[in-house]
């Protein structure tokens, strides 16, 4: 039986933040706070290995939230104990195991894309970079994962965005023909201009090379939701 290669952004991102992972090794710091790369690492596979661990990452509102979180903790740390940060790491590139709901590739694709390429960024650009880029460069994406990651964004837009007092759009300029992903509908209006990758940076509150476009009081009311990251 011919195996086909897997070529969409969600596997693309998986191995490429396997590698960066294994290359930074488990201490190194990320851009998520508080967290190191085994943090990140055991993160990665038991939300998608153990479903306990899934209340505790999408945050419980009400007494419930905390102990959710800790059910998580212990769900990393167990992970990390058993298999150490490399085993962790290889178990995530192998992709999620038999049981897991994110197995089937359509949901992969649409819930792992965005997330990856993020995750991927917490670890890259947490390592200082040399010249005046602030952040990891994009330009080597192709065009077919931008246009994947572009077309992945409206729903987890709408949701990052739900609660801006203002309207928020997203402009994108590396595209042939312009676009945009009304995020949250409402005047006055705030849009966020730039690439694909950095507005998806941008969305989830990484530093990002976007250009912000608004007046006054409305930008910096979006820019600190946005900065309160994901």
């Amino acid at each position: 039986m011919a195996i086909h290669p897997r070529y969409d952004a969600a596997h693309v991102f998986r191995l490429a933040l396997a590698d960066a992972l294994t290359q930074a090794g488990p201490d190194a710091r990320t851009l998520c706070t508080g967290w190191t790369t085994a943090d990140l690492a055991a993160h990665l596979y038991v939300r998608e290995n153990d479903p306990l661990s899934l209340p505790g990452i999408a945050g419980l509102p009400g007494p419930a939230g905390p102990a959710a979180q800790r059910l998580t903790t212990r769900s990393m740390e167990r992970a990390l104990t058993r298999h150490g940060y490399q085993g962790v790491v290889d178990l995530f590139r192998a992709g999620p195991r038999p049981w897991s709901v994110w197995r089937a590739p359509q949901l992969d694709r649409i819930g792992n894309a965005l997330e990856y390429f993020v995750h991927l960024h917490d670890v890259t650009d947490a390592v200082p970079h040399g010249g005046n880029d602030p952040v990891g460069s994009d330009r080597g994406l192709s065009q077919r994962l931008r246009d994947e990651l572009w077309h992945r964004m409206p729903p987890l837009a709408t949701m990052l965005l739900r609660g801006s007092p203002a309207g928020v759009q997203l402009e994108r300029l590396d595209a042939p023909h312009p676009s945009r992903i009304i995020a949250r509908r409402g005047l006055p209006i705030v849009t966020a201009r730039g690439s694909a990758p950095q507005l998806a940076l941008w969305m989830f509150g990484r530093h990002a090379r976007v250009e912000l476009v608004g007046d006054v009081e409305p930008l910096a009311a979006v820019s600190t939701l946005v900065a309160s990251g994901v």
